[in-house]
Formats: structure tokens, C-alpha cells, sequence
């Protein structure tokens, strides 16, 4: 049941505000999640958000904190393209 609200929640996020399950563990820090999606369930490391934000842009937001450093440096070992 957990899991099943929990993919209800980020499916509305995503719809609502453009963001995936990637998006939203960038933007949190959470370097687990993003080798869970990366790794495991074969996320295109360079999705966009429907207003064109990347996972590379997002893991340094404010809300990242100290995390930020380690979730990019994951990313662009990765290959996440910070050009894009």
C-alpha cells in the first residue's frame, strides 16, 4: 500500500509540476534514490522536466543542502550532460 501511494504522489507530481521520481531525488539530495533510478530502473540520466530542467541542474538547488556536491559529482560521473 506504501508503495502504491507512494508511485500515486510522484505520478501526480509529475503531472502537476513536470517532475519525475529522478527530478525529485535530485532536487532532495538523495544520491540512493538516483543510483535506484540510474542504475537499477534504467532512467535516462538526461530526462527532462517539462520545463527542460535536468537532474544534473536540479541536485544543486537550495534545497539539496550539503548532499548537492556528491549527488553532482554521481551525475557526471554517470555522463549526465551539463551542457544540455
Amino acid at each position: 500500500v506504501h508503495n502504491l501511494f507512494l508511485f500515486s504522489a510522484l505520478t501526480l507530481q509529475f503531472l502537476f509540476q513536470g517532475l519525475t521520481a529522478l527530478h525529485l531525488s535530485a532536487i532532495h539530495g538523495r544520491l540512493e534514490c538516483l543510483k535506484l533510478l540510474i542504475e537499477k530502473h534504467k532512467f535516462d540520466i538526461n530526462l527532462a522536466s517539462s520545463t527542460g530542467w535536468r537532474a544534473v541542474h536540479l541536485c544543486i538547488s537550495n534545497q539539496t543542502g550539503k548532499r548537492a556536491i556528491t549527488c553532482l559529482q554521481y551525475l557526471l560521473d554517470k555522463k549526465a550532460d551539463a551542457s544540455l
